[in-house]
């Protein structure tokens, strides 16, 4: 299993409020293993069988504009970027 890290962009800035523990939930409900986020930063490291980096990130930014008000409005601050991968 793969390990990612997504960096949400402007997560908690302003009127961009999305709790952390509802992030964690939203993302293993979602079949993600492992969901782990640090601090109120937007940052979620989690587990996926998926090797391709491109889809997961897909995945997670419609669950991100299907879930949250704001996501729908601005939409470029929902783009989870997913440099960091090792191998579990």
């Amino acid at each position: 299993m793969t390990r990612y890290v997504a960096f949400l962009r402007a997560v908690n800035v302003g009127k961009r409020i999305v709790k952390m523990e509802h992030l964690r939930q939203l993302l293993d409900a979602a079949g993600f293993k492992n969901v782990t986020t640090y601090i109120q930063s937007g940052n979620v490291m989690f587990a996926s069988r998926s090797n391709n980096a491109a889809a997961l990130s897909e995945k997670i930014e419609k669950l991100l504009l299907a879930t949250y008000v704001i996501a729908r409005l601005e939409k470029n601050w929902a783009s989870p970027a997913l440099p960091a991968t090792g191998q579990q």
